[in-house]
């Protein structure tokens, strides 16, 4: 398992719950921001499965829960991968993340969040 070596920053900003660790953060004005990079990956090629060679890595942003009452960007440094098997049709391929869907701009417990609160 990769740590930060701040257990305390991840417990209070919940990183490790949503399997990130926490690599930096930012009071940017109205708004926290979290870079953080995921504890596990998997390297394995979606569309063939074989495994695949580290690339470079890519910046997601997501939305995720307040932190101590303001709105919290996750700045998520994810790798890319070539894939080995050269006969598949995908030649590179990004890592997915456990707290959020492919694609998404918003983590799960932020979605739970919004669909749980009063009003919605």
């Amino acid at each position: 398992m990769h740590s930060s070596g701040s257990l305390m920053a991840d417990t209070i900003c919940r990183t490790a719950e949503i399997g990130l660790t926490l690599t930096g953060a930012a009071d940017a004005g109205n708004i926290t921001i979290i870079d953080a990079t995921p504890v596990a990956v998997n390297n394995t090629c979606p569309e063939c499965a074989h495994s695949g060679k580290l690339r470079d890595h890519t910046l997601r942003r997501l939305v995720d829960l307040p932190v101590v009452g303001f709105p919290t960007r996750l700045h998520v440094r994810v790798p890319r991968f070539l894939c080995a098997d050269t006969s598949c049709p995908r030649k590179i391929f990004q890592a997915s993340l456990s707290c959020a869907d492919d694609g998404a701009k918003l983590t799960h417990r932020v979605t739970r969040w919004i669909l749980t609160s009063p009003g919605h």
